[in-house]
């Protein structure tokens, strides 16, 4: 009884306790105002606070958010990082800002592209190497595998870790795949955004100044231009209102004395045409540039406008203080012979990411006014329009409106303190050369760029290390050279050019419809008919055709030991850096696109056919066509690990003691 009363007393005391500590903390009922509000404000921190937390995290272990708890422990315990390609729902093919994503996760502060890989262990990657084999498309990539041309990339990476890649670009444009792995989506900072009331500069705001006029190339006054035409000034000017705006364009052609002036355009700010006429050149033309410009020898025959009269003509309606309105417009006003400082130049005022380059005004208007110039030969007219629409656009959004979206991807690296190397050819090196790369190592050949880019794999200092390998990209460029020069003879030997031969030398729809299962399927039925068949078909009796045939066979059997010996420099250099990284470090190897070269090449041949309307339907299929095989190119990912090593050793002492 004892102990039953014990019992029961200590049970009323906790409760009394329990009671009292309610009644002095007074927590809020739930209902009202007070927990009410307690509770909204814990849902506002509770968020945020997960997502530093996961940040954290994922900066200190660099694994997904999802990854479970055993996972995490996993990678303490493991003490290496890996890298897990896993596609997931329809996702087969990766695009080259994927491959970017995984750049900036191992080097930076990039989030962990989960839709595609599951990384771990970033901390623990000592350095990060990309080698873009330009321009390899799959099919050849198939063809010299199938040789034993990419044995040592087929050792490196298996079956599995080959992976379908997808080049930016739309129906009829295809992206080069360094520009876009180079150039990373920048930062907007909060104090750049335009305010609601904030009140926004007039056109004269973005008249380029002095410095900026040198800069671009614009006529100025000095010695050299002193025979170069000046506007006079506006007698009726008022000073508080805004100048006057026109919009100028031009078309030139090639003479003796080099680019002259045979069109120009002027409109107003209201897209109305004032002045537009053929001026015929001083001197003789060499070059109509037709192709461009529109402009033929028909098309001058009757013109007798001079440059003189065409500056005499645009005094009446533009004076000192009218502002002008252009794309590159240093270019038109060389070739009106004309010195003006008054000017909005808008490939100053929608700029690259990339220091000496441009956008095109073709670019410019589909990006930012979602229209397609430029279709076939140049219209003075519309440029002008087009010119002036993207800078009244400017004038209305303000001025960090247009501003590059882009930065360098090693600007992004830079900013984490890691120490990154450039190699590649001296122009793109200084394309690229941003101020924040710490080494840039401009190349000759591939063969200098393999020996460099092994040699800053063996560094303990460079984190990462970005190499251009352009020996297949070069390869399409002779092939399209050579072609173009035998089509040139083709037409001279003949009445004429083939209407829209497109087909016959560039490509054909059984060859742009290709999969690795027709191939497949196309080699065992060769195979089969070589061995039923084993004669030789016998070369024309004509001597001519015979020498033609003879010529074409030897030029396509060069043509094929030079692919493979750039293959076989390509396989040493992927080969190379992967034995001379340290373990742990993440290759990244890819194509980028197909050859450009070819669709540069469709896209001069599109321009022509359709100036003459002689571009049939099917040759248009054909184009698309070849602009989708073009973006699809190859991909390998993965982690040196440490039993690489040791089996390179066993390999090289087995090698040893079998030459003893």
């Amino acid at each position: 009884m004892d102990m039953a009363r014990k019992t029961v007393a200590k049970k009323k005391i906790k409760k009394v306790k329990k009671a009292k500590k309610a009644a002095t903390t007074q927590q809020p009922k739930p209902n009202s105002p007070a927990g009410d509000k307690k509770r909204k404000a814990s849902d506002l921190e509770e968020p945020d606070a997960k997502r530093r937390k996961q940040e954290a995290h994922a900066r200190v272990f660099g694994t997904m958010v999802s990854a479970s708890k055993k996972e995490k422990e996993d990678v303490v315990l493991t003490c290496k990082p890996t890298v897990d390609v896993k596609f997931s729902g329809m996702k087969k093919e990766l695009k080259v800002r994927d491959l970017q994503d995984l750049v900036c996760w191992a080097l930076a502060d990039g989030i962990t592209p989960v839709s595609w890989v599951n990384c771990q262990g970033k901390h623990l990657i000592p350095k990060v190497a990309v080698i873009m084999l330009d321009s390899l498309s799959s099919k050849v990539f198939r063809q010299l595998s199938k040789k034993g041309k990419m044995s040592n990339i087929k050792r490196i990476f298996p079956k599995e870790k080959e992976i379908a890649t997808r080049a930016a670009g739309g129906k009829t444009r295809v992206f080069h795949g360094l520009n876009v792995f180079l150039g990373r989506p920048a930062k907007t900072k909060n104090s750049e955004k335009r305010k609601p009331d904030q009140v926004l500069p007039g056109p004269s705001h973005y008249v380029l100044n002095e410095v900026e006029l040198l800069e671009n190339g614009f006529p100025v006054q000095t010695s050299s231009y002193e025979h170069y035409f000046r506007f006079q000034e506006n007698p009726s000017s008022d000073a508080t209102a805004e100048p006057r705006l026109l919009a100028v364009d031009c078309e030139m052609c090639q003479t003796t004395q080099g680019l002259e002036l045979t069109r120009i355009s002027v409109v107003d700010s209201d897209h109305k045409v004032l002045y537009d006429k053929f001026v015929k050149p001083q001197n003789t033309i060499t070059d109509y540039l037709t192709r461009w410009s529109g402009v033929t020898s028909e098309t001058l025959q009757n013109v007798t406008t001079t440059l003189q009269d065409v500056q005499q003509e645009l005094s009446q309606i533009i004076y000192s203080d009218t502002i002008l309105v252009g794309h590159s417009l240093e270019n038109d006003l060389h070739a009106m012979k004309i010195i003006h400082e008054k000017v909005i130049d808008t490939s100053v005022l929608y700029p690259t990411s990339v220091e000496g380059k441009k956008h095109a005004l073709r670019f410019l208007s589909e990006k930012y006014l979602q229209e397609v110039i430029q279709t076939g030969n140049h219209d003075p007219t519309q440029d002008a329009v087009a010119s002036l629409k993207l800078a009244q656009l400017k004038f209305k959004n303000g001025p960090t409106f247009g501003q590059s979206d882009t930065e360098s991807l090693f600007k992004v690296t830079s900013e984490f303190s890691h120490k990154s190397v450039l190699l590649d050819t001296v122009g793109i090196c200084r394309q690229y050369s941003t101020g924040k790369l710490h080494s840039v190592m401009p190349v000759i050949s591939d063969e200098e760029l393999k020996d460099k880019t092994v040699s800053q794999a063996r560094t303990t200092d460079t984190k990462f290390i970005f190499s251009h390998f352009h020996g297949f990209e070069k390869h399409w460029a002779d092939q399209q050279e050579a072609l173009a020069d035998v089509e040139s003879e083709d037409e001279e030997s003949s009445d004429g050019p083939d209407v829209c031969s497109v087909t016959k030398n560039w490509l054909t729809v059984s060859e742009l419809d290709r999969t690795p299962e027709k191939e497949e399927k196309e080699e065992t039925e060769e195979k089969v008919e070589a061995e039923a068949t084993p004669v030789t078909k016998p070369l024309d009796t004509n001597t001519t055709t015979a020498d033609s045939q003879v010529t074409s066979v030897d030029s396509a059997l060069d043509s094929e030991a030079q692919l493979e010996k750039i293959a076989t420099l390509a396989d040493e250099l992927v080969s190379e850096t992967y034995d001379a990284l340290p373990a742990g470090s993440l290759l990244i190897i890819f194509t980028g696109n197909g050859d450009l070269h070819l669709i540069k090449s469709l896209y001069k041949r599109r321009l022509e056919k359709q100036s003459c309307k002689r571009w049939r339907s099917s040759d248009e299929n054909n184009f698309l066509q070849a602009i989708e095989k073009s973006r699809k190119g190859l991909a390998w990912i993965t982690i040196k690990e440490e039993e690489d090593l040791e089996s390179e050793e066993k390999s090289q002492d087995k090698e040893e003691l079998e030459q003893k």
